[in-house]
């Protein structure tokens, strides 16, 4: 049977799906369905790059840390006023 009948009796979307599979299984010995299955383990460079690098906390100093700490209580503090305050009727 050749590749077009195989994609036409099996209601393929092109050839390509079909090669895909059969090099899959060809290297692997299974098919692998990877399409919106990215993780940071398998594609650790998968979406927008950081302006900046964070260190681990082990390597921050005393004062990185206490600016660290402050901004995080400053996060609280804003999402719980912004929790406390009424919806506004305009927004859904």
């Amino acid at each position: 049977m050749g590749t077009t009948q195989i994609v036409r009796e099996f209601n393929l979307a092109n050839n390509k799906v079909l090669s895909r599979w059969v090099k899959q299984y060809k290297e692997f010995g299974k098919i692998f369905e990877t399409r919106g299955k990215a993780t940071k383990f398998n594609t650790p460079n998968k979406g927008r790059p950081r302006k900046y690098f964070e260190k681990p906390l082990e390597e921050l100093s005393k004062e990185e840390l206490l600016k660290r700490v402050r901004m995080l209580e400053d996060i609280k503090k804003s999402l719980v006023y912004l929790t406390s305050q009424k919806p506004n009727k305009n927004t859904k």
